[in-house]
């Protein structure tokens, strides 16, 4: 029991520096291994909903201290956030119904195509933000975006910076 909890709390440990340097969330690293972990405890029919829950309520725990520390150091576009937030919101609720509609199984593999995405998008190069002094406007496309990363996040569990930070960036 001692070495479980104590193998969760470096894995935790790891996700949250992880989530720290790359600003991603360590749903990545959490989500598989608490239903590694899980999915002898809790049926399967409900394992992916607890999974999904936990880590969700945790990014938002933790995107809220991360928030923070970009509103101090004025890291905050508002012709950008709008859009997006509106759009996660909007689409975190039909993300939320078809989840309960789909099986464990197909979840994990959502979950394995998302993260498969994300590291490769990951491996390219950045885009200019500044170009000539001035910061660059995101695509008007940007409330989609924030919809089908309210779609993806509600159906994995995986919070929106995952899919936001390699999307906005390259």
């Amino acid at each position: 029991m001692f070495s479980s909890m104590l193998e969760l709390f470096i894995i935790g440990s790891l996700a949250g520096l992880f989530a720290g340097f790359l600003g991603v969330g360590g749903g990545v690293i959490i989500i598989p291994v608490m239903l590694i972990y899980l999915e002898s405890i809790i049926p399967e029919k409900y394992l992916y909903l607890v999974v999904s829950t936990i880590a969700l309520s945790v990014a938002f725990t933790s995107s809220i201290f991360g928030s923070v520390r970009h509103i101090k150091n004025k890291n905050l576009y508002n012709h950008t956030l709008l859009p997006i937030a509106i759009g996660s919101v909007l689409g975190a609720i039909p993300g939320s119904i078809v989840s309960e509609l789909i099986s464990t199984g197909k979840l994990k593999a959502i979950l394995s195509i998302i993260i498969v995405f994300v590291s490769i998008k990951m491996l390219r190069p950045p885009k200019k933000c500044i170009e000539n002094g001035k910061i660059v406007d995101y695509p008007p496309y940007l409330f989609l975006i924030g919809f089908l990363v309210g779609v993806f996040s509600s159906l994995t569990g995986l919070g929106g910076g995952v899919i936001f930070v390699p999307v906005l960036t390259t």
